[in-house]
C-alpha cells in the first residue's frame, strides 16, 4: 500500500505563511519606534548615563507564533514517519516521531522507542540530517522551540548598535568615563548604555537604531535571530521531506 506526503507538505506550507506573517509583525512593531534615548544621573559618581531603552514589551503573540511555526514544522516531519509506517502495513502506528536526540550515541535507543514504527530506510534518511546536539544543533532545537513556554523564549535585541555606525557627530566638552564600541545590549533590562560622562559636560550626538527579535533562554540557539532561524528550519524540513519522498518512492511507500 502506498501513501503520499501531501499532509506533510501542506503543514509545511502553513508554517511558511506564518513565518512571513511574523516577519511583517516584527517589522511593524519596530517601525512604531518602541524605544527612546534617555539620560540617568548617578548622584554618587556625579555622572550621566546615556542609554537607549525599549519602552514597550514585545507582543506575546511573537512568542506564541514562533512556537506555532516550530510546531508545524515538527509536525510536518512526524507526518512523514506516520505515512511511511502506514505504507509498510502498520495499523494505527503510534511511534512515528521525528528522531530528535541529545547526542549521536542515542541513535539505537531513539530508533527502538519513539521511532519503532518507522521503516528503517526512512529512519536512516531522517538520521542523515543529524537532528542531535553536535550534529545540526539548530535542527535539534526545533523541538525545544515548539515546546518552550518561557516568557523569555524570544527577546528583543539591538542588533544594529554598531558603535560609530550608530552614533555620529559625538561631542563632549567634559570627561567621558565610558563609551563601548559597539554598545552591549542588555537583554534583561532591554537597554544599552551609549556613554557615561560627567554631569557637567555638554554631550551631543546623532543616533541611528536598529533592532531584531532573537531567541532567549532556549538551549543551543540563544541569541539566534528568530526569523532567520525559522527560515532555516523550514528549508531543512523541506529537504528532509523531499529526501524521504525520493527514498519512499524507490521502496514503493509513496505514490
Amino acid at each position: 500500500m502506498s501513501e503520499n506526503l501531501n499532509s506533510a507538505k501542506e503543514i509545511l506550507a502553513d508554517a511558511s505563511a506564518l513565518i512571513i506573517e511574523l516577519e511583517s509583525d516584527i517589522s511593524k512593531f519596530f517601525l512604531s519606534k518602541p524605544y527612546k534615548t534617555m539620560v540617568e544621573h548617578n548622584a554618587k559618581t556625579n555622572a550621566d548615563i546615556h542609554k537607549v531603552k525599549l519602552t514597550q514589551e514585545i507582543p506575546g503573540q511573537f512568542r506564541s507564533k514562533a512556537r506555532h511555526i516550530a510546531s508545524d514544522i515538527r509536525s510536518s516531519l512526524d507526518h512523514v514517519g506516520y505515512a511511511a509506517a502506514l505504507a509498510q502495513g502498520k495499523t494505527n502506528p503510534r511511534k512515528t516521531y521525528f528522531p530528535f536526540a541529545k547526542a549521536n550515541t542515542e541513535e539505537s535507543n531513539v530508533r527502538k522507542v519513539n521511532c519503532k514504527d518507522i521503516p528503517e530506510e526512512i529512519f536512516d534518511i531522517f538520521w542523515e540530517f543529524k537532528p542531535y546536539i553536535g550534529g545540526d544543533d539548530v535542527l535539534w532545537a526545533l523541538n525545544e522551540i515548539a515546546n518552550c513556554n518561557k516568557h523569555r523564549s524570544v527577546v528583543p535585541v539591538g542588533h544594529g548598535l554598531g558603535g560609530q555606525h550608530m552614533m555620529k557627530n559625538f561631542k563632549c566638552d567634559g570627561l567621558c568615563h565610558e563609551m563601548a564600541f559597539p554598545p552591549r545590549w542588555d537583554t534583561t533590562k532591554n537597554e544599552a548604555i551609549l556613554c557615561i560622562v560627567d554631569s557637567s559636560a555638554n554631550t551631543t550626538y546623532d543616533i541611528r537604531l536598529s533592532f531584531d527579535i532573537c531567541f532567549g533562554d532556549i538551549t543551543v540557539i540563544k541569541g539566534y535571530p528568530v526569523i532567520n532561524t525559522l527560515h532555516y528550519l523550514h528549508q531543512k524540513a523541506n529537504e528532509i521531506i523531499l529526501a524521504s519522498e525520493i527514498k519512499g518512492k524507490q521502496l514503493g511507500f509513496f505514490a
